[in-house]
């Protein structure tokens, strides 16, 4: 038996070692260690803090960048980098390599904390094979625009790791008063980082509102975390008028669910017939799988398909907010919209069962045997988009060409 926990073990991190070790590859042998036209911007406002040029009142003011993002948070640590490593690119892109490490390990409890036969210590679980599925999502080549320059995956990986953080405080820790300002002091670092962590606040409200709970305390943490973070993007933003934004269109929702299984995204694009083909094929499995599980009325199900729901609604925000700003939709973008996929991945141990795939009798005691068989349909419709997109990075790759 015991034998038998190691192989699992041991041949689970191996696949999850694949995809990282792809990734690590195409970035440590394509390109050279010099910085791109797209540093300028970075550049020059470093050297006026370099120089003592800046004001210091009007920090917030200076960090946001391009009247978009807050970096209030982000450019500190992008000059710690700066000044480390004498202006490497490398280093920010290693600093990104260990966010998006932090992010598979914190992906992979929040999906199976709530599982049943989550018990046992974590080596001995059914559901490691979840782990090689989110690496290869995580560090697929689709991912490489992001990869590569070191201000998005800084970014994506910031805040993303610390909006998961939170989510895991506020679920772990519901009735306790530090896990809503433990997630407050995360929505607001993330918020700093980047204007796709404002998506931490409706996240977090959602967790709010789940846990039913009536202590205003936390929803006090959550008021003024939200105040502090967007003080900065109300004040300064060029997004500070509802007449700056654009109306979504759901065609371009679907094409941006779809962008981490498509080919040929290295450029801008509007409409896209591969990414909306699969945005839709995306939708149709997700509705399917959240009806079945609905229609079997079990509360340990509903409970455990938490996290996978968020992290939908998650990604499905983030598409949202982008083409709510942007006229074009950027391969970088596919950090985003992965978490749509990851939630989708996450509902599948609820279909094929806690013992899967080692007794198929004890998950037919649990599930009957189309659950599972739908779980299974899912899983294999996951395999086939991954990998006839994942066959080459060069037509996903943006940024590599300017170094």
């Amino acid at each position: 038996m015991r034998n038998r926990h190691f192989l699992w073990v041991g041949f689970c991190l191996l696949l999850a070692l694949i995809p990282v070790v792809n990734m690590v590859s195409i970035l440590a042998t394509t390109g050279v260690d010099t910085i791109s036209n797209d540093y300028l911007m970075f550049i020059q406002q470093a050297d006026r803090f370099l120089n003592g040029l800046n004001e210091w009142p009007e920090y917030f003011r200076d960090t946001l960048y391009t009247g978009v993002h807050s970096y209030a948070f982000l450019f500190p640590l992008r000059m710690l980098l700066l000044r480390i490593s004498n202006m490497s690119v490398y280093a920010e892109i290693t600093a990104g390599m260990f966010l998006a490490l932090a992010r598979l390990g914190l992906l992979y409890h929040l999906l199976t904390c709530f599982l049943p036969d989550q018990r046992k210590p974590w080596y001995r679980s059914a559901y490691l094979w979840l782990l090689p599925c989110l690496s290869a999502l995580i560090f697929a080549n689709a991912q490489i625009s992001t990869f590569s320059y070191g201000e998005t995956i800084l970014q994506f990986g910031l805040t993303q790791s610390l909006i998961l953080v939170g989510l895991v405080l506020l679920l772990h820790y519901p009735q306790r008063w530090f896990s809503a300002w433990g997630a407050a002091l995360c929505g607001i670092l993330a918020s700093f980082s980047g204007g796709s962590g404002l998506m931490a606040w409706p996240l977090f409200l959602l967790v709010l509102l789940w846990t039913n709970r009536r202590s205003l305390l936390h929803y006090a943490a959550w008021v003024i975390g939200l105040a502090l973070a967007c003080g900065p993007y109300l004040a300064y933003s060029s997004f500070n008028s509802p007449t700056k934004f654009q109306i979504p269109q759901l065609d371009r929702l679907l094409v941006s669910l779809g962008l981490p299984f498509a080919n040929n995204i290295n450029f801008g694009l509007q409409s896209h017939p591969q990414a909306f083909i699969i945005g839709c094929l995306g939708s149709l499995l997700a509705l399917v799988s959240l009806a079945l599980l609905a229609w079997r009325k079990r509360f340990v199900f509903q409970r455990a398909a938490v996290p996978a729901l968020l992290l939908m609604s998650w990604g499905l925000m983030l598409a949202i907010q982008i083409l709510l700003s942007r006229a074009m939709i950027a391969p970088w973008y596919t950090t985003s919209y992965s978490l749509f996929w990851i939630g989708l991945l996450g509902l599948l141990p609820l279909l094929t069962g806690p013992r899967w795939p080692f007794s198929l009798k004890q998950t037919a005691s649990i599930n009957p045997y189309w659950l599972p068989a739908w779980g299974l349909s899912v899983l294999v419709a996951l395999v086939v988009l991954y990998g006839q997109s994942n066959l080459t990075y060069v037509d996903k790759s943006f940024y590599l060409s300017s170094r």
